[in-house]
Order: C-alpha cells, then sequence, then structure tokens
C-alpha cells in the first residue's frame, strides 16, 4: 500500500503562515491580562481581526498589536512592566506558563 503526500494546509506545522508574526488571538491576549477570553472578544467586538489562527485545531481570530484598542494596549503595556518584560510585544510572545501545582 501506497500513501500520497498532501498539501493541505490543515496537515501543514505551520498553517499560520498568512498572518504577520505577532497576531494574538483573545484567549492569549485575555491570558496576559488575566481576563476571560470572552471579556477580551468583548472589547475586541469593534476590532476587524487581522486573520486566523488554528488553535488545537479550531480557526481562532487574530489581531496585531497595533491594530488593538488604545485601552487594551495601555493595559498590556502595564502588564508587561509589571512582570518585567520588556514591551507589551514581548509579553504575547512568551509562550504560556504551564501550570504547577503548589509545592
Amino acid at each position: 500500500m501506497q500513501f500520497k503526500s498532501c498539501n493541505n494546509a490543515m496537515n501543514h506545522l505551520d498553517n499560520n503562515h498568512l498572518l504577520p508574526p505577532g497576531a494574538f488571538t483573545a484567549g492569549r491576549i485575555a491570558a496576559c491580562l488575566g481576563v476571560s477570553p470572552q471579556a477580551a472578544r468583548k472589547a475586541l467586538l469593534d476590532t476587524p481581526a487581522a486573520g486566523n489562527r488554528i488553535v488545537g485545531g479550531i480557526e481562532a481570530a487574530a489581531w496585531s498589536l497595533e491594530q488593538l484598542p488604545e485601552s487594551l494596549r495601555k493595559r498590556l503595556d502595564e502588564e508587561a512592566r509589571r512582570h518585567s518584560y520588556r514591551d507589551a510585544a514581548a509579553l504575547l510572545a512568551e509562550p504560556p506558563k504551564q501550570w504547577q501545582p503548589p509545592l
């Protein structure tokens, strides 16, 4: 039995190649701000997304930092300073930390 190669974007490891680097989902923005993804999506309701990302097999809208409303950018900048990141872009680009139980 022979298998044929499939060039389907869903099978490609980096299927986010159509988005500009630095586009983040509402879930990622919410995690950085310590709010629910629903709250982040509500804040982004009037802001068109830059594109979509596949997260856990689900297509999710994504926004660039420059597209975010001023209020969200300010909050992200404050969180970045509070956690000793260079700026909001560095905070958003950092992979999420895995939960660790207290010792």
